[in-house]
């Protein structure tokens, strides 16, 4: 068996089912395994054993954190490729298939990521990253690196210089869908189980890159992926974020760098203080009541007949507060997909076969989530 997908969840069973059913149509094309290893979530995650009989799933009694669940999974897989993969993400069909063809054409490759856009469209610049060095993390929490967005040595966190519409090797991948070769994974260790959230990546990521393989950035397909969904609550999310910033620091810069060390944790405190007092002062979000329908016509005709109270369709755009996406083998998702962030409309996304209609595109608010009839 060539992949064993893996995914840690945590209390997000509808972004979760819809995950799943995506990977069904990469699963139609490449053979693999699907895992799911959840971290004590009290949701309705237990009851989508039933909808997915395919899918192995762990249950484990606490919250052990990303790195270690993913470690659990590794160590119940058997494909020569680990895929570790987000439970707020929606993935294109051909997924698995183009990977495959990439690691057989390219046997020095240790490990792959793919370019993520967000529920907007927009690229997710975290797709590849540069080693943060403090220096790095200094231009990118000062707002520096946005500034000089392609500039090599200001934005080398998100290697701004490098076109995300091209193969690159580069220094650091995202754990949201990064796939691992198993030789390497395993001999190295796996996951550091220090981090407890965030920070395990870019430490594989590194670790990978000094054993002498190479991480790769796929431009294509293209994974949309929530962005944020599955972590914790923002205070949390923003503690773990910051510790994990400091053992990666020590782990692997020490004391020669002292002061930018200190810098750079200072830095980040600062700015997560920032970033909760603007969320605090936003705008409460306006809750859609005005749904305009796009995508395939057999998941257009399913969500139609199972909406939500208090939902009307519309037939015009002027007239709609939400663009839905409509899915059901994933001929939307590529349309939307090729369309990047030109729509600048806010849109949801239905997955034929789910029982919620999602969205995250106002990072200031969350994400919407709609429960089905």
């Amino acid at each position: 068996m060539l992949f064993s997908v893996i995914i840690v969840n945590y209390k997000v069973a509808p972004w979760l089912q819809q995950c799943l059913l995506t990977v069904r149509w990469a699963a139609a094309q490449v053979a693999c395994e699907v895992i799911v290893v959840d971290n004590a979530s009290d949701d309705e995650s237990k009851l989508l054993m039933a909808q997915f009989p395919e899918v192995k799933f762990i249950w484990l009694k606490e919250n052990n954190g990303f790195g270690k669940a993913c470690n659990i999974g590794a160590r119940a897989a058997a494909g020569e490729w680990l895929l570790f993969l987000n439970p707020d993400t929606l993935v294109q069909p051909g997924l698995l298939r183009t990977m495959a063809d990439f690691v057989a054409a390219h046997p020095n490759t240790g490990a792959m990521g793919v370019r993520m856009v967000d529920g907007g469209g927009r690229f997710l610049p975290e797709s590849k990253r540069g080693m943060p060095y403090p220096l790095a993390v200094f231009f990118r929490l000062t707002g520096l690196s946005q500034l000089f967005p392609r500039n090599s040595v200001i934005n080398h966190y998100y290697q701004g210089q490098l076109d995300p519409g091209a193969v690159w090797r580069v220094d650091i991948l995202s754990g949201a869908c990064m796939a691992v070769r198993r030789t390497v994974f395993e001999k190295l260790g796996g996951f550091d189980e220090a981090f407890f959230m965030y920070g395990e990546d870019i430490d594989l990521s590194w670790r990978i890159q000094q054993a002498g393989w190479e991480n790769v950035y796929l431009p294509e397909p293209v994974v949309l992926h929530f962005k944020g969904e599955s972590a914790a609550g923002a205070l949390a999310s923003n503690r773990h974020f910051y510790e994990a910033m400091v053992i990666f620091s020590k782990k692997h810069f020490g004391d020669r760098l002292k002061t930018l060390v200190w810098l750079q944790v200072g830095l980040a405190k600062m700015a997560t203080a920032w970033r909760i007092n603007k969320k605090k002062r936003s705008t409460v979000k306006k809750v859609s009541t005005a749904w305009l329908l796009r995508g395939e016509a057999d998941a257009k005709a399913s969500l139609a007949k199972r909406l939500p109270a208090g939902i009307q369709l519309v037939a015009t755009e002027a007239a709609a507060d939400r663009l839905v996406v409509c899915i059901s083998q994933g001929m939307a998702l590529e349309t939307f997909i090729a369309k990047g962030a030109a729509e600048r409309r806010p849109s949801c996304f239905y997955v034929m076969g789910a029982d919620y209609v999602t969205g995250s595109d106002d990072r200031r608010c969350g994400g919407e989530l709609f429960r089905l009839k």
